[in-house]
């Protein structure tokens, strides 16, 4: 009686399980991948908002923040 009532809810187990993990995977698949958006241009600071402490939005004191070799540097 013990077995039957164990092997009749192993197969209910994977009666429901197979259903509900395909349905995962194909909501998984199916979700559209998000598109790379290009922050830094390479050449420019443009499109960005430098802050530095106790100096006004956008005031590069010191030239803190720069273009070199189209990487961002802080010195």
């Amino acid at each position: 009686m013990k077995q039957n009532f164990i092997s009749s809810m192993t197969r209910l187990v994977v009666a429901l399980s197979l259903p509900i993990i395909f349905f995962g995977y194909s909501l998984i698949k199916s979700s559209p991948s998000p598109k790379w958006e290009q922050m830094f241009n390479g050449k420019d600071l443009s499109g960005w908002d430098i802050k530095i402490r106790k100096h006004d939005l956008n005031d590069n004191y010191n030239n803190t923040f720069r273009i070199k070799d189209r990487n961002v540097q802080v010195r």
